[in-house]
């Protein structure tokens, strides 16, 4: 668990894993912060309305 201090946003991420690798959680936590700290104007995870 860890407070991540992005550019766009604060959030806690927490990963709870049996037996998977610290690189699988790595790129977990590449994604959330990518998700949480697109720009605005990115369509990243952001549906069409």
């Amino acid at each position: 668990m860890g407070i991540v201090y992005g550019q766009h946003s604060t959030y806690v991420l927490s990963v709870y894993t049996t037996g998977s690798s610290w690189s699988s959680i790595a790129n977990v936590a590449n994604a959330v912060y990518e998700f949480m700290n697109a720009s605005s104007t990115s369509s990243v995870g952001v549906p069409d309305e």
